[in-house]
């Protein structure tokens, strides 16, 4: 008998719903995610490339390896190409996705994140909005007072371009289209990452993780608002391949559960909140995670690791209840007591090293201290593991002035030597470090420059250029700046003073533009209009233009035979009480000379010296000084042996004195 080769109906008609089946999800997979699907190699071609969370790539290092366009020898030619005003602050940094497929043509697409919980999906090139969601806080106040909730969490985005995450001041993780802002309504999403949005605060930027075995984790921190209230520091590690997730508390971790307030489950400590920019740092070489955490309890034997670096696998877990591997200052109870949190900032991983550790990890705090640890084995201990206590294999204060590090530390290797290069900004200034290691294998950061004059936030580097935004103080007030720098010696190469109030904002440099958002509800784009395509003119928003800055100090353009005149000290006013503990203190800049040397003292003319230091410009930022004092600062100007010197003249730091632009 020969068999009938033709399908009968009853054989075909399943297989029809299978096909168009198919048929429908790859249409609606085209129509809600194109951009995504635009091919590689086309963008490639386009020599186009994308920043998809905050500090560039997983490990957060923020160094642009791929840019091209913007170098050292045209960055002083960046002009203002707009100034657009958000719905408002976004305190973090955008992400970027290029070549999305919109409802209005491929774009390239920012993204932003507003403290009140609104996702804006803008025009790369104009600034104009896409799209946006709008997730206020609902029946969310802080601590149960009168305030709203708040988010300070950057956007981030799924390596399969179709989608961006962001945080809410509710509690929750939202998942959106890339081109259109749809929205995946789901039981899986939005997802919940805390129980208690009214006292555990989403601070820390979102981060991505695709591991080489292809798997994918959203990781989401919280923290607290103002280190007040029944709050555990805790990872939320969502797996985007089956929409699971994990929670691992920094407090009782071997409860890996969301805590309730005044209910079951519950923590009996509180605190260790997980709040540096970067929540959670990837290390491809060692295939863990590491997170930083702030003031708490530090106890193994009650699972505590308060002010500890923690070492969990990608997935969120570590073992039996504790972290895989900690680090602990010696010194975490003092920090508890001081609010010095270890995990005000996140660890810097460095490329691998010579010598006797090879996969070493760069952490700072609000000590003001950088450690060097040992990423294999962070306690450097005999028996490698959770809870033991010190370890560092290196330590220094910041160059710039022992304070409060709230930063993430910028990591690059220099192409002309290899050799590897930190970062660090403060409230106190800037510096560019190199690690050294000795005959013995032993790890330093040798500081290579300092900047005390103009604090800031996040560095980043982009092509060799570094990328700097800060607070700018002078008697004429303080002003808010951004900068490009060489970094190899700190010289400044380009500044725009354009921008709003520097806090977590930091900029961002993607395919020849540069963008930072501010406090005053700005973003603005700066880059050289001759080398876009098609070309961009600057649009009438710019306020100022922008000025090339020179690689050193000026000096006269005739030489100088004379002395100089005594510098004329312009502020503090004499006697004037100060609100702040950094001072800017500004004089005259004397004709001819080619330095200053600044001495202050102590409650007199002759009492104790604080401070004596030359510098080449007509100010200087004090380092913190003490409330309740009074201050004697004189000024001498010379050029070469010829000097002159000003008189005294007195400032008295007031009871309540703050840190200038101190980071919150």
């Amino acid at each position: 008998m020969v068999k009938d080769d033709k399908l009968s109906a009853v054989q075909f008609f399943p297989l029809l719903v299978i096909a168009i089946g198919i048929l429908v999800t790859i249409f609606i997979l085209l129509a809600q995610s194109p951009g995504a699907l635009l091919a590689d190699s086309e963008r490639a071609a386009n020599g186009k490339y994308d920043w998809m969370q905050f500090g560039f790539d997983s490990k957060h290092n923020s160094n642009n390896t791929l840019e091209s366009m913007l170098t050292l020898g045209n960055v002083a030619g960046l002009q203002q190409l707009y100034q657009i005003t958000l719905p408002g602050t976004a305190d973090q940094a955008p992400v970027y996705l290029s070549d999305v497929n919109t409802p209005n043509g491929v774009k390239d697409l920012l993204f932003v994140t507003t403290v009140t919980g609104d996702t804006i999906a803008l025009d790369a090139r104009d600034g104009t909005q896409v799209w946006i969601h709008n997730n206020p806080a609902v029946n969310c106040f802080i601590n149960g007072g009168t305030k709203p909730c708040f988010t300070q969490s950057a956007p981030a985005i799924d390596p399969n371009r179709q989608y961006v995450y962001t945080n809410d001041p509710n509690g929750f993780v939202h998942k959106y289209n890339v081109g259109n802002g749809l929205e995946t309504i789901s039981a899986s999403w939005p997802q919940t990452t805390t129980l208690k949005p009214f006292t555990e605060k989403g601070s820390s930027n979102l981060s991505l993780v695709e591991t080489s075995n292809g798997d994918k984790y959203l990781y989401v921190t919280h923290a607290s608002f103002g280190s007040v209230g029944d709050y555990q520091g805790h990872i939320t590690t969502i797996n985007l391949n089956d929409d699971t997730q994990r929670v691992f508390n920094a407090m009782c971790s071997d409860q890996t559960v969301y805590f309730t307030n005044g209910g079951v489950p519950d923590c009996d400590a509180s605190q260790a909140g997980i709040w540096a920019r970067a929540g959670v740092i990837y290390n491809p070489d060692a295939g863990k995670i590491y997170a930083s955490t702030g003031n708490g309890h530090f106890d193994p034997s009650k699972h505590y690791w308060g002010d500890s670096v923690l070492a969990l696998n990608p997935d969120g877990t570590g073992a039996n209840g504790d972290p895989l591997d900690t680090y602990t200052p010696s010194t975490h109870q003092e920090l508890d007591n001081n609010d010095k949190d270890l995990g005000s900032t996140g660890i810097g991983v460095l490329p691998t090293a010579s010598g006797n550790y090879p996969h070493l990890g760069v952490q700072g705090g609000k000590d003001g201290i950088l450690r060097l640890l040992n990423l294999d084995n962070l306690s450097n201990s005999a028996v490698p593991g959770p809870g033991n206590v010190g370890g560092e294999v290196f330590s220094l204060n910041v160059p710039q002035g022992q304070y409060e590090v709230r930063t993430m530390p910028a990591v690059w290797v220099n192409p002309a030597d290899n050799s590897t290069w930190v970062f660090v900004a403060n409230d106190a200034g800037l510096s560019g470090m190199q690690l050294v290691i000795d005959a013995q294998g032993n790890p330093s950061l040798v500081p290579q420059w300092i900047d005390k004059l103009q604090g800031g936030s996040s560095p980043m580097l982009a092509n060799g250029v570094l990328y700097f935004a800060g607070t700018n103080p002078s008697y004429l007030g303080i002003s808010y700046f951004i900068q490009a720098r060489d970094p190899v010696n700190g010289n400044v190469l380009w500044e725009d003073a354009t921008i709003g109030r520097i806090h977590w904002e930091s900029p961002i440099v993607v395919n020849g533009v540069l963008y930072i958002t501010d406090g005053s509800n700005h973003l603005t784009a700066y880059g050289i209009p001759s080398l876009l395509t098609p070309t961009i003119t600057p649009t009438s928003t710019e306020t100022q233009t922008p000025t090339a800055m020179p690689t050193s100090t000026p000096v006269p353009s005739t030489p100088c035979a004379s002395t100089p005149k005594a510098p004329v000290l312009k502020s503090p006013a004499d006697g004037e009480h100060v609100k702040v503990r950094q001072v800017p203190l500004n004089w005259s800049n004397s004709r001819c000379a080619s330095r200053f040397r600044v001495i202050i003292r102590q409650d007199s003319e002759t009492g104790a010296l604080v401070k004596r230091i030359k510098v080449n410009t007509s100010n200087y930022l004090t380092e913190p000084l003490a409330a309740k004092t009074k201050y004697f600062w004189r000024v001498k100007a010379c050029a070469g042996s010829k000097c002159a010197t000003s008189g005294w003249s007195s400032f008295k730091v007031k009871k309540n004195a703050t840190i200038l632009d101190r980071q919150e």
